[in-house]
């Protein structure tokens, strides 16, 4: 099966399953189910099957003797690969809540491996209380890697929900928002970068701010703005 799995043997993996149904959420190895390993390989049409044979309770994460466990989703949200992604999420969205080894939520994960579709797809459907609840630490975490990443995006849709994330250091986290701002000096280009007439007409351009939106708004309000809601 693992052979299969790893070499993307469709009709093989099939067949075993069919003489042994009860591996589909069985180890394989010692770090690894089935669903972990078609994921780690990226093999979209694999993980479909065992997904048909699954489910949703078996897709969750499960304790093995000699390793700390990972969720497919997490797997998932290091490669990037938003056909798996969408197949385990429409299955099971549970796994948008779920930590995996290093006790990051997937849309944290994905942020912290540069997979921006991936983030943003993750993101608008991770519930907010999740975001918010145990004192805000996922969503803080979220909030500093947005930042650092140059996901603004993200990082101000949350900042407009909880402006507190902001300003709050969590007690499980080093850093604070600012700090990080302060090491990406990029994120603000200044008048130094520009010839004299650029300044010039630089210093002539007058920007009308916005008025801030309400501090607390609703999960579909706050996040019409991106693509995949």
């Amino acid at each position: 099966l693992s052979q299969g799995i790893s070499q993307g043997r469709v009709e093989s993996v099939k067949d075993f399953l069919n003489r042994r149904p009860d591996a589909v959420d069985e180890w394989i190895n010692l770090y690894e189910t089935p669903l972990l390993k078609a994921c780690a390989c990226g093999k979209p049409e694999i993980v479909k099957e065992l997904l048909r044979r699954m489910t949703p309770e078996q897709m969750l994460p499960k304790m093995s003797q000699n390793a700390s466990y990972h969720t497919p989703l997490t797997v998932i949200a290091v490669s990037g690969n938003m056909e798996i992604a969408e197949a385990l999420v429409a299955k099971n969205p549970k796994l948008l809540e779920i930590p995996g080894i290093n006790g990051q939520i997937p849309v944290v994960v994905a942020v912290e491996n540069t997979q921006m579709e991936m983030a943003r797809y993750l993101y608008t459907r991770t519930p907010v209380q999740v975001l918010l609840d145990d004192d805000g630490y996922h969503g803080s975490l979220l909030f500093l890697n947005a930042i650092f990443y140059k996901m603004l995006d993200i990082a101000l849709d949350l900042f407009g929900m909880c402006r507190r994330l902001a300003v709050t250091k969590h007690l499980q986290i080093e850093s604070i928002p600012i700090i990080v701002l302060a090491s990406k000096p990029d994120l603000f280009p200044c008048g130094c970068h520009l010839g004299p007439l650029e300044r010039f007409i630089y210093s002539w351009i007058q920007v009308k701010m916005p008025t801030l939106p309400e501090a607390s708004r609703s999960n579909k309000d706050n996040r019409s703005k991106f693509p995949y809601t």
